[in-house]
């Protein structure tokens, strides 16, 4: 376990800082400024997810979850509205991974998970060039007409 209180040395200025001690629990979102009037058991898991993923990143960080799981995180951008964006990005990339057509893909029989992963990484990117282009149809088993 950390110390109490951590020290850093810095161009001949020392930093201390806490330790982050909080711990979660239901009261931690007794207070939330909502219309609604409560959590459902499913928002609050996903709540307090997001809540301990956010206690160790770094600060100005969003993240955004589902089913109980982390989806998207975006941290280290001087703006928030980046770091949205960032996550946001990632929460879709891993929602079309869940789509019927990607986890369909007709991969080649052979090849290796971080091959397919590769692979679902280039289909579902709008950006990729003519190589990585050619690169993904190598992996996927071409359906031939007779």
């Amino acid at each position: 376990m950390s110390p109490p209180v951590q020290a850093r040395d810095v161009f001949g200025v020392t930093m201390e800082e806490k330790r982050n001690e909080v711990r979660f629990d239901y009261s931690t979102l007794k207070n939330v400024a909502t219309k609604s009037v409560g959590f459902t058991a499913e928002a609050w898991r996903d709540a307090m997810v997001a809540l301990i993923t956010l206690k160790y990143t770094q600060s100005n960080s969003v993240c955004l979850t589902a089913d109980g799981q982390t989806i998207g995180i975006g941290a280290g951008q001087q703006s928030r509205i980046h770091c949205t964006r960032i996550a946001c990005a990632k929460a879709d990339l891993w929602r079309l991974r869940q789509h019927p057509a990607t986890i369909g893909l007709p991969f080649r029989s052979g090849l290796r998970r971080p091959e397919q992963d590769n692979c679902i990484d280039l289909y579902l990117r709008d950006d990729a060039t003519e190589t990585e282009l050619e690169r993904r149809s190598c992996c996927l088993r071409m359906h031939q007409r007779d």
